[in-house]
């Protein structure tokens, strides 16, 4: 068949179809689709390289960046600020200007009582200096290497135009495409060593205060355009925070009045180091009542009327297990808190008397019907159940127990007993929810039943945990860290007593220390004359129209006689 195609090509003029025929034929030998369309006629091309010329011809000292602010949210922690910038980068293989869209946080407590505003532009300004300055580190590299352009390489020639050498048997000017194979001698990979350029860190430390740890981050960039990541540095570190104000670090200390390790919001210091003047402070301020330790963030929530855990709910989520069992026909129920007091029982199912061959466990004693004694009684009737009285529980101990926070408690218990089954203590369900880490009032419950499903009135016991008050070594009321005379009790100023005076002096309660007395003018009175008290003496000056006497006494000055 090949044979009739050539001779159809060497003898006759009709060399187009030949051609044709042959590529029909020979399809199957171009296994690539490139190459299936260089047979066909169309030219592949390869572009390779960075066009620099744009980077080159900036003008990067008269450069508009063209910083805008397009957005502003915020949570409760940060601001975020969208904001978008001209800058000269590669797209396409090409250094060209584009606009680049980023996200600045600022954080809320670093940022302080600062306006904001006035921040952005420092912290901007920074940004786009980086910017720049990147831009101009580019530029100098890209000079260094020249200019260079995309290289646009033909992978196949294409078939379309070309005319053919009928003498020699070729089509000038075209490579095949299928080649015979030959040795080639790989030269040695020239490697591409990564330039990287990095921005500043960002936030600046200045942004978070002094000592306080944050997260900093940046994004380098290979000037060289390598494509890998070799020596890539760091993009992401922990910093720590170097802001002060004109009067020294902008540490917030809060007033820890209840000694619990929360602060009071409305009592503040801003201060180099917690103040040393005998009252307690922190750094956190989520106390809603820094009058009582036992109520704080960290505290539990306890069915008393008031908001524990200070997250402004009252009583909220408090659910307790009621009921006297959860035996055959019974179960538990639940009791939830409302203003401090546990509602009604819902859902409980209490025992009844055993109803004999119904096949129930009324009575929930783990028994039913004929396993039941109630059930074996000799009465006449099946079922009926002779015995309704209900035991008797007693409270051993008292009925009222105080404690302090981290107190030890054991309970005395209780006893039981039933007319019928005798001793029942055994059988006392208790429900004892004391923490004495926590300071509150907490109620343990004593319930029991006898065999014939008769309910013993229930008894409590009150146990209060009190939290523990802060030393008061004279006792006279003012605690030590606030008295200042912790060794003689007094409440004549900050719990010091009143100094006895001599003379003039009268006794004064300056702002800070132990009373102290001090000269008083109101105690130098004297006829006609003013007094000044000096060092506790009186030291009196006639008024006009007096002068003093022999005895030291303000006297009228008289008139001398007529002549």
């Amino acid at each position: 068949m090949y044979q009739k195609i050539l001779n159809f090509i060497k003898y006759h003029n009709a060399f187009t179809i030949g051609l044709a025929l042959v590529f029909v034929f020979s399809g199957a030998i171009f296994a690539s689709e490139d190459v299936r369309q260089a047979v066909i006629g169309q030219e592949i091309v390869t572009e390779i390289g960075v066009d620099n010329s744009q980077l080159l011809s900036a003008d990067l000292e008269n450069f508009d960046i063209n910083l805008k602010i397009n957005n502003v949210l915020e949570d409760e922690e940060n601001y975020y600020i969208d904001y978008t910038f001209n800058t000269i980068a590669v797209r396409d293989n090409i250094w060209q200007p584009v606009v680049k869209t980023e996200r600045f946080t600022v954080n809320k407590t670093a940022l302080g009582d600062r306006d904001l505003g006035i921040y952005l532009a420092e912290e901007l300004g920074e940004v786009a200096m980086s910017e720049i300055v990147y831009l101009k580190e580019a530029q100098k590299s890209e000079k260094e290497r020249g200019r260079t352009q995309i290289v646009k390489t033909s992978d196949y020639t294409g078939l379309i135009g070309l005319t053919l050498d009928l003498k020699n048997k070729i089509l000038p000017g075209y490579e095949p495409v299928v080649k015979p194979p030959e040795i080639v001698v790989q030269p040695e990979p020239v490697s591409c060593q990564p330039n990287w350029s990095c921005p500043a860190w960002s936030p600046d430390v200045a942004s978070a205060f002094l000592g306080q740890e944050f997260i900093q981050t940046r994004v380098c960039q290979d000037m060289n355009n390598c494509g890998i990541s070799d020596g890539r540095p760091a993009e992401q570190q922990i910093a720590i925070g170097t802001f002060q104000s004109e009067t020294g670090l902008t540490t917030i200390f809060y007033l820890d009045a209840d000694f619990d390790g929360y602060g009071n919001a409305n009592q503040s210091i801003n201060t180099t180091s917690a103040p040393e003047d005998g009252l307690h402070y922190v750094l956190n301020n989520t106390d809603c009542n820094d009058e009582n330790s036992a109520i704080n963030q960290g505290a539990t929530e306890i069915c008393d009327g008031i908001d524990n855990n200070c997250d402004g709910l009252i009583d909220e989520d408090l659910n307790q297990q009621c009921g006297t069992l959860d035996v055959g026909a019974c179960q538990f129920g639940t009791q939830t808190c409302t203003g401090g007091v546990w509602g009604e029982c819902v859902g409980a199912i209490e025992p009844v008397a055993e109803i004999c061959d119904d096949g129930i466990d009324n009575d929930c004693d783990g028994k039913v019907d004929a396993e039941d004694e109630d059930c074996q009684i000799d009465t006449g009737q099946t079922g009926v159940n002779t015995d309704t009285t209900p035991p008797v529980i007693t409270l051993l101990g008292d009925a009222t127990v105080n404690i302090n926070v981290g107190d030890t408690y054991t309970d005395d218990g209780a006893t039981a007993l039933d007319d019928v089954d005798g001793d029942t203590t055994a059988q006392i369900v208790i429900v004892n929810p004391v923490d004495t880490t926590t300071a509150g009032t907490y109620t343990i419950t004593y319930n029991v039943s006898d065999a014939a499903g008769n309910a013993a009135a229930e008894v409590i016991r009150t146990v209060i945990v009190n939290a523990v008050a802060p030393p008061d070594a004279d006792g006279d009321g003012v605690v030590d860290s606030e008295d200042a005379c912790p060794e003689v009790a007094g409440d004549f100023c900050r719990g010091c007593p009143q100094p006895e005076c001599t003379g003039c002096q009268s006794p004064t309660c300056p702002e800070t220390g132990q009373p102290v007395c001090q000269d008083d003018n109101s105690l130098c009175i004297a006829p006609n004359a003013t007094g000044v008290c000096q060092e506790g003496t009186c030291a009196f000056t006639c008024n006009d129209g007096y002068q003093k006497d022999d005895n030291g006494v303000c006297q009228p000055i008289e008139s001398p006689p007529e002549q």
